[in-house]
Protein backbone atom coordinates (compact mmCIF):
# COMPACT_ATOMS: atom_id res chain seq x y z
CA UNK A 1 0.00 0.00 0.00
CA UNK A 2 1.40 3.33 -0.81
CA UNK A 3 2.50 5.50 1.51
CA UNK A 4 0.39 9.38 2.23
CA UNK A 5 1.51 11.96 0.48
CA UNK A 6 0.62 15.65 1.77
CA UNK A 7 0.18 18.66 -0.58
CA UNK A 8 0.46 21.71 1.19
CA UNK A 9 -1.19 24.76 -0.30
CA UNK A 10 1.74 27.59 -0.20
CA UNK A 11 0.96 30.69 -2.60
CA UNK A 12 -0.67 31.41 -6.00
CA UNK A 13 0.32 27.93 -7.96
CA UNK A 14 2.64 27.01 -5.32
CA UNK A 15 2.17 23.57 -3.33
CA UNK A 16 4.66 21.74 -1.25
CA UNK A 17 4.26 17.67 -1.94
CA UNK A 18 5.62 15.68 0.47
CA UNK A 19 6.26 12.11 -0.33
CA UNK A 20 7.54 9.64 2.81
CA UNK A 21 11.48 10.39 2.03
CA UNK A 22 11.47 13.92 -0.33
CA UNK A 23 9.82 17.11 -0.08
CA UNK A 24 9.38 19.06 -3.65
CA UNK A 25 8.40 22.87 -3.25
CA UNK A 26 7.00 23.84 -6.78
CA UNK A 27 6.42 27.84 -7.34
CA UNK A 28 6.88 28.30 -4.05
CA UNK A 29 8.94 31.87 -3.90
CA UNK A 30 6.65 34.08 -5.63
CA UNK A 31 6.46 38.52 -5.61
CA UNK A 32 3.74 39.18 -8.38
CA UNK A 33 4.01 42.63 -9.76
CA UNK A 34 0.07 42.94 -10.27
CA UNK A 35 -2.04 42.46 -6.52
CA UNK A 36 -4.54 40.55 -8.86
CA UNK A 37 -2.28 37.50 -8.05
CA UNK A 38 -1.28 36.11 -4.61
CA UNK A 39 2.46 36.46 -3.91
CA UNK A 40 4.35 34.35 -1.49
CA UNK A 41 2.73 35.76 2.50
CA UNK A 42 5.51 36.85 4.88
CA UNK A 43 5.30 34.78 7.33
CA UNK A 44 5.67 31.26 4.97
CA UNK A 45 8.44 32.89 3.35
CA UNK A 46 10.27 33.56 6.37
CA UNK A 47 9.61 29.91 7.29
CA UNK A 48 10.94 28.62 3.93
CA UNK A 49 13.96 31.12 4.14
CA UNK A 50 15.08 29.53 8.15
CA UNK A 51 14.10 26.02 6.52
CA UNK A 52 10.82 25.99 9.67
CA UNK A 53 8.45 22.76 8.93
CA UNK A 54 7.10 22.15 6.93
CA UNK A 55 10.03 23.67 4.71
CA UNK A 56 12.47 21.76 6.79
CA UNK A 57 15.41 19.53 4.79
CA UNK A 58 13.24 20.97 1.28
CA UNK A 59 15.08 18.26 -1.67
CA UNK A 60 14.02 19.88 -4.80
CA UNK A 61 12.25 23.49 -5.88
CA UNK A 62 10.62 23.18 -9.11
CA UNK A 63 9.72 26.22 -11.05
CA UNK A 64 7.27 26.27 -14.28
CA UNK A 65 8.19 29.30 -15.35
CA UNK A 66 9.62 32.46 -14.66
CA UNK A 67 6.73 35.17 -14.57
CA UNK A 68 6.82 36.62 -11.39
CA UNK A 69 3.70 35.40 -9.84
CA UNK A 70 5.17 31.81 -10.09
CA UNK A 71 9.16 32.78 -9.48
CA UNK A 72 10.90 34.99 -7.33
CA UNK A 73 14.17 35.15 -7.97
CA UNK A 74 15.24 37.42 -5.40
CA UNK A 75 13.95 35.02 -2.29
CA UNK A 76 14.91 32.09 -4.09
CA UNK A 77 18.41 33.15 -3.98
CA UNK A 78 18.11 34.02 -0.93
CA UNK A 79 16.96 30.43 -0.11
CA UNK A 80 19.84 29.06 -1.82
CA UNK A 81 22.60 30.90 -0.10
CA UNK A 82 21.14 29.80 3.30
CA UNK A 83 20.23 26.00 1.84
CA UNK A 84 22.72 24.94 -0.96
CA UNK A 85 21.59 21.48 -0.33
CA UNK A 86 18.47 21.72 -2.07
CA UNK A 87 18.55 21.57 -6.13
CA UNK A 88 16.39 24.13 -8.50
CA UNK A 89 14.98 22.79 -11.27
CA UNK A 90 13.76 25.29 -13.96
CA UNK A 91 14.08 26.93 -17.77
CA UNK A 92 16.94 28.62 -19.11
CA UNK A 93 15.34 32.20 -18.54
CA UNK A 94 14.41 31.21 -14.61
CA UNK A 95 17.82 29.94 -13.88
CA UNK A 96 19.60 32.74 -15.85
CA UNK A 97 17.39 35.52 -13.53
CA UNK A 98 18.40 33.74 -10.51
CA UNK A 99 22.33 33.20 -11.28
CA UNK A 100 22.14 37.21 -11.53
CA UNK A 101 21.29 37.15 -7.43
CA UNK A 102 24.29 34.87 -6.43
CA UNK A 103 27.87 36.05 -7.24
CA UNK A 104 28.63 32.16 -7.14
CA UNK A 105 25.99 30.60 -9.06
CA UNK A 106 28.61 27.99 -9.87
CA UNK A 107 28.66 26.61 -6.56
CA UNK A 108 24.62 25.28 -6.19
CA UNK A 109 22.96 23.45 -7.88
CA UNK A 110 20.80 24.93 -10.85
CA UNK A 111 19.82 22.18 -13.14
CA UNK A 112 17.90 23.71 -16.24
CA UNK A 113 15.13 21.20 -18.02
CA UNK A 114 14.77 22.78 -22.21
CA UNK A 115 12.34 19.98 -23.93
CA UNK A 116 11.14 21.50 -27.51
CA UNK A 117 7.56 22.53 -27.18
CA UNK A 118 5.41 19.93 -26.84
CA UNK A 119 8.38 17.82 -25.91
CA UNK A 120 9.44 16.07 -22.25
CA UNK A 121 12.87 15.49 -21.11
CA UNK A 122 13.56 13.69 -18.05
CA UNK A 123 15.57 14.21 -14.70
CA UNK A 124 15.86 11.98 -11.55
CA UNK A 125 16.28 13.99 -8.17
CA UNK A 126 17.52 11.67 -5.30
CA UNK A 127 14.80 9.38 -6.31
CA UNK A 128 12.05 11.19 -7.83
CA UNK A 129 11.23 10.84 -11.41
CA UNK A 130 10.41 14.09 -13.02
CA UNK A 131 9.36 14.72 -16.53
CA UNK A 132 9.00 18.28 -17.52
CA UNK A 133 6.76 18.59 -20.52
CA UNK A 134 7.05 21.77 -22.76
CA UNK A 135 3.49 22.93 -22.87
CA UNK A 136 1.83 26.58 -24.31
CA UNK A 137 1.70 29.07 -21.89
CA UNK A 138 -2.16 30.54 -21.94
CA UNK A 139 -2.91 33.60 -23.34
CA UNK A 140 -1.92 35.12 -26.72
CA UNK A 141 0.36 37.75 -24.93
CA UNK A 142 2.40 34.78 -23.57
CA UNK A 143 3.01 32.12 -26.28
CA UNK A 144 6.97 32.98 -26.20
CA UNK A 145 6.92 32.22 -22.45
CA UNK A 146 8.40 28.34 -21.87
CA UNK A 147 5.76 27.22 -19.45
CA UNK A 148 6.95 23.22 -18.48
CA UNK A 149 4.32 21.06 -16.50
CA UNK A 150 5.85 18.53 -14.08
CA UNK A 151 4.85 14.96 -14.06
CA UNK A 152 6.52 13.79 -10.75
CA UNK A 153 6.39 9.94 -9.41
CA UNK A 154 7.55 8.99 -6.31
CA UNK A 155 6.78 6.25 -3.73
CA UNK A 156 4.42 4.32 -6.43
CA UNK A 157 2.33 7.97 -6.28
CA UNK A 158 2.12 10.54 -9.35
CA UNK A 159 1.67 14.33 -9.58
CA UNK A 160 1.11 16.69 -12.35
CA UNK A 161 1.52 20.44 -12.01
CA UNK A 162 0.39 22.35 -15.42
CA UNK A 163 1.88 25.10 -14.74
CA UNK A 164 0.64 28.20 -16.78
CA UNK A 165 -0.53 25.86 -19.43
CA UNK A 166 -3.19 26.39 -21.90
CA UNK A 167 -6.10 24.36 -22.19
CA UNK A 168 -5.88 23.33 -25.97
CA UNK A 169 -6.09 19.96 -27.66
CA UNK A 170 -2.18 20.30 -28.75
CA UNK A 171 -1.37 20.88 -25.51
CA UNK A 172 -2.30 17.00 -24.42
CA UNK A 173 -3.18 15.11 -27.45
CA UNK A 174 0.13 13.41 -28.07
CA UNK A 175 1.12 12.81 -24.06
CA UNK A 176 -1.07 9.67 -23.50
CA UNK A 177 -1.45 11.04 -19.76
CA UNK A 178 -4.91 8.57 -19.00
CA UNK A 179 -2.18 5.90 -19.32
CA UNK A 180 -0.15 7.40 -16.61
CA UNK A 181 -2.73 7.09 -14.10
CA UNK A 182 -2.18 10.38 -12.69
CA UNK A 183 -3.33 10.55 -8.81
CA UNK A 184 -3.09 14.05 -8.42
CA UNK A 185 -3.27 16.94 -11.41
CA UNK A 186 -2.74 20.16 -9.97
CA UNK A 187 -4.17 22.54 -12.10
CA UNK A 188 -5.25 26.49 -12.35
CA UNK A 189 -8.75 27.40 -11.99
CA UNK A 190 -10.12 28.11 -15.25
CA UNK A 191 -9.29 24.09 -16.02
CA UNK A 192 -12.62 23.63 -13.52
CA UNK A 193 -14.39 26.60 -14.50
CA UNK A 194 -15.04 26.35 -18.08
CA UNK A 195 -17.11 23.10 -19.55
CA UNK A 196 -14.66 22.74 -22.30
CA UNK A 197 -11.73 22.63 -19.79
CA UNK A 198 -13.18 20.36 -17.89
CA UNK A 199 -13.63 18.06 -20.47
CA UNK A 200 -10.04 18.13 -22.05
CA UNK A 201 -9.10 17.10 -18.18
CA UNK A 202 -11.15 13.73 -18.34
CA UNK A 203 -10.53 13.13 -21.88
CA UNK A 204 -6.83 13.47 -22.05
CA UNK A 205 -5.77 13.12 -18.10
CA UNK A 206 -8.11 11.82 -16.15
CA UNK A 207 -6.53 12.02 -12.84
CA UNK A 208 -7.78 10.80 -9.48
CA UNK A 209 -7.89 13.98 -7.93
CA UNK A 210 -7.32 17.58 -8.61
CA UNK A 211 -6.19 20.23 -6.90
CA UNK A 212 -7.30 24.14 -8.08
CA UNK A 213 -4.98 26.74 -7.66
CA UNK A 214 -4.26 30.50 -9.20
CA UNK A 215 -7.42 31.79 -8.33
CA UNK A 216 -7.11 35.58 -7.77
CA UNK A 217 -6.42 37.26 -4.35
CA UNK A 218 -10.34 37.08 -3.12
CA UNK A 219 -10.11 41.35 -2.32
CA UNK A 220 -9.27 41.88 -5.79
CA UNK A 221 -11.34 39.41 -7.77
CA UNK A 222 -13.37 42.26 -9.33
CA UNK A 223 -14.47 40.27 -12.44
CA UNK A 224 -16.15 37.51 -10.26
CA UNK A 225 -14.09 34.73 -11.19
CA UNK A 226 -13.80 32.60 -7.92
CA UNK A 227 -17.86 33.00 -7.88
CA UNK A 228 -18.40 31.91 -11.45
CA UNK A 229 -15.68 29.15 -11.11
CA UNK A 230 -17.45 27.96 -7.87
CA UNK A 231 -20.91 28.09 -9.70
CA UNK A 232 -20.10 26.39 -12.64
CA UNK A 233 -18.21 23.79 -10.77
CA UNK A 234 -20.89 23.05 -8.40
CA UNK A 235 -23.37 22.39 -11.35
CA UNK A 236 -20.88 19.22 -12.07
CA UNK A 237 -19.38 18.03 -8.68
CA UNK A 238 -21.35 14.99 -8.42
CA UNK A 239 -20.16 13.99 -12.34
CA UNK A 240 -16.58 15.08 -12.17
CA UNK A 241 -13.19 14.24 -10.58
CA UNK A 242 -12.97 14.78 -6.56
CA UNK A 243 -11.37 18.51 -7.02
CA UNK A 244 -10.33 20.28 -3.65
CA UNK A 245 -9.94 24.10 -3.94
CA UNK A 246 -6.92 25.70 -2.50
CA UNK A 247 -7.31 29.19 -1.57
CA UNK A 248 -5.93 30.05 1.79
CA UNK A 249 -1.84 29.43 2.55
CA UNK A 250 -2.01 26.30 4.12
CA UNK A 251 -5.08 24.07 3.17
CA UNK A 252 -3.87 20.76 2.21
CA UNK A 253 -5.02 17.20 0.81
CA UNK A 254 -3.43 13.48 1.60
CA UNK A 255 -3.03 11.15 -1.18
Amino acid sequence: MNQPVNITYVSNAGVLIEFPHQKILIDGLCQSNTPFWKSTPAGIKKRLLEGLPPFDRLDTMLYTHHHSDHFDPGSTAEFIRRHPETAVIATQAAISQLKSHLPAADDYNFIVLNPPLHGKESYTAKGAAIQAISMLHDGQDFSGIQNLAYLIELDGQKVLHLGDAMSIDENYAHLDLVAEEIDLLIASFPNIGIPAHRQRIEKYIRPRKIAVVHLPDRAMDRFGWIAATMKSYQRVKNNFIETIFFEGPGDSLIL
